[in-house]
């Protein structure tokens, strides 16, 4: 894995998940006040399908970059 399909990985896979979670919990929690186990599991169901979908799009446009490097 080259250094731009790193850095792809370690964005969408722990740099943004990482920022939703973060901003997720303090919009939630503290600003609207809500429960901890309902900002949690809707936070961690909303992590969910993006970690499905990125993954997708992750796997399809992967292939793509590598017959244009070559």
């Amino acid at each position: 894995m080259n250094n731009i399909k790193r850095i792809y990985f370690i964005g969408y896979f722990i740099l943004y998940p990482i920022i939703f979670l973060i901003s997720f919990f303090i919009w939630m929690y503290f600003i609207k006040d809500y429960k901890l186990f309902t900002v949690i599991q809707d936070c961690l169901a909303i992590l969910g399908i993006y970690y499905i979908i990125t993954s997708f799009l992750f796997l399809r446009y992967l292939p793509k970059q590598n017959k244009e490097n070559k």
